[in-house]
């Protein structure tokens, strides 16, 4: 199955007879496997059990194991994911759960279906245990309480008295750092979990793929860094949102089980969209589509066992896929067209602390959709991977694209001066590098003898029209929303919006750094109407 593209369906094991007809249905209407849906509670008998009813409808099981959330607005999250406790008791489960079904190889493992550390804006962990962790941590990082509080910017007298902010607390007080610190720890924290959970599956199974499966968006509190997480797992089952669909495709190690959900949605109930999706999976380099689900409202087949008008739908492209397509497809590689965009989980931060102009998401979809409406082809590269090996991350690339990119490391800076000194183009947009990994923000921008341009201390957002003059090219920009704390120091102004320039071109040799100071989220509402041809054509 892994050189095959693979149909997944979300179901139960159980053996009601309305049950194991609408698992029979799958298996007659083609789909591989099934999502046997949360055996956490589970005995391994009746694992097994369900593990046979659904060999019995011709379907592989692919078993979620467990679920990492926190719906409360607690400080001390519930359960605590450093709690002794609690973290042998997912290993034992894990391990238990894992035996049972070994013997039925399952095509990957999931660790939970909408995983997360947090709600938006929550700033857990202070339990006892996350707190003396989070300390060592700062310790090992920095060596003693007074280099904590020199870097972080902080008066703690004593290490067992530091607390971290939370985010209004950091915003009033000035300890950016400090939060976005405790933000970094737990992740770390998010991540240990799941490779606590891991290990255990890997202890019984060696090969097993593990992952989980609907994340929720990339921000300050749900806990994925996706280059940490996508290093250990292999799998992954997104939604169709960007700009996760794109960072997961790219991070991803070869031989992961991709996925993403579709199905029975109320909001995917269109034919064209539907038909679309299982191609766009295919398109970008996934090897799976994951279908919600076999029952309920949102199911495949209604209760007389009939198939739904949506599942018929996407049936023919289903089947197309399967009849050889697939098999095809998953053994290529997805190329590209020597562009880059960098993804920074410090810079996700360092958007939440200084979004007073655009967020980070916004700027990731917009710049995504933009290359993609003109055709190039293009992947993401992580932070790490920058910060490790330096401009070797980006052989192979000509452009990297720094969407809203604030928070970057002196090794991350360096890298991208010598990309461009070897003759790379950089093309970012609002403020770049103007703070450091930790968002401590950067006197004038990290990069700006890059870009032959200097930031203010402080983002000031304007909205007005702008122009371009740029080699004959001469457009009208109805509508920016730029930074006029940005002032030119060595780069040719190509674009303004009144007096604040939004196009500074700055040739370093063969090379170039270009900064559009204006957010490019804008593109994505402006999709579809004359008004985002100037963009286009600029780009």
């Amino acid at each position: 199955m892994r050189d095959d593209f693979l149909f997944l369906i979300w179901g139960h094991g159980q053996d009601l007879w309305l049950v194991r007809r609408f698992r029979e249905q799958a298996g007659r209407y083609g789909f591989d496997a099934l999502d046997l849906y949360y055996i956490a509670a589970c005995t391994p008998r009746e694992v097994s059990r369900f593990c046979r009813n659904i060999f019995e409808a011709n379907l592989r099981v692919v078993p979620y194991m467990w679920r990492f959330y926190y719906r409360g607005r607690d400080l001390v999250r519930k359960p605590c994911l450093t709690d002794p406790k609690y973290r042998s008791k997912v290993v034992r489960r894990m391990t238990e759960l894992t035996e049972a079904l070994y013997p039925y190889g399952p095509p990957g493992y999931t660790l939970g279906d909408e995983n997360f550390l947090a709600p938006h804006g929550v700033d857990v962990c202070r339990s006892e245990t996350c707190l003396a962790k989070f300390r060592e941590y700062l310790k090992r990082k920095y060596g003693s309480l007074e280099r904590v509080n020199e870097v972080l910017g902080a008066n703690f007298p004593s290490l067992e008295l530091l607390v971290p902010p939370t985010f209004s607390e950091a915003k009033e007080r000035g300890l950016w750092a400090l939060w976005a610190e405790h933000r970094r720890f737990m992740e770390e924290v998010f991540d240990e979990i799941h490779d606590l959970a891991l290990e255990a599956i890997r202890g019984v199974d060696p090969e097993a793929r593990v992952g989980f499966d609907g994340p929720g968006p990339t921000d300050s509190w749900h806990g994925y860094d996706w280059a940490k997480l996508l290093d250990k797992f292999r799998l992954m089952g997104t939604y169709h949102r960007l700009p996760e669909i794109e960072i997961v495709r790219s991070l991803a190690r070869k031989g992961t089980l991709l996925g993403s959900w579709y199905g029975g949605y109320i909001a995917q109930r269109r034919p064209e969209l539907l038909r679309w999706l299982p191609w766009s999976m295919l398109s970008l380099g996934y090897n799976s589509c994951w279908y919600f689900s076999t029952t309920h409202s949102e199911g495949a087949f209604a209760p007389d066992l009939s198939p739904h008008r949506h599942f018929l739908w996407q049936l023919p492209e289903m089947w197309a896929i399967r009849s050889g397509l697939g098999k095809l497809f998953v053994n290529c590689e997805k190329l590209h067209d020597g562009v880059a965009i960098l993804y920074s989980q410090p810079s996700v931060h360092g958007a939440t602390l200084s979004g007073e102009i655009e967020g980070w998401r916004e700027a990731h979809r917009g710049t995504i959709l933009a290359l993609r409406d003109l055709g190039v082809g293009f992947k993401y590269v992580s932070y790490l991977d920058l910060r490790e090996r330096g401009a070797r991350a980006l052989e192979g690339f000509k452009v990297l694209v720094l969407p809203l990119t604030q928070a970057l490391s002196d090794a991350e800076a360096m890298a991208i001066e010598e990309f461009v000194s070897r003759g790379g183009f950089v093309v970012a947009d609002l403020r770049p590098a103007s703070m450091d990994e930790i968002c401590r923000p950067r006197d004038g921008g990290m990069l700006s003898g890059l870009f032959g341009a200097r930031l203010g201390p402080k983002p000031e957002p304007l909205d007005a029209e702008g122009s371009v003059r740029w080699d004959g090219l001469v457009l009208s920009l109805k509508s920016v929303r730029a930074d006029a704390s940005v002032k030119p120091e060595g780069a040719k102004v190509m674009g303004q919006a009144g007096r604040t320039p939004i196009v500074l071109v700055n040739r370093r040799g063969e090379g170039c750094a270009i900064l559009l100071n204006f957010a490019l989220s804008g593109y994505e509402g402006l999709r579809g109407n004359e008004e985002a041809e100037p963009l286009l054509s600029l780009l």
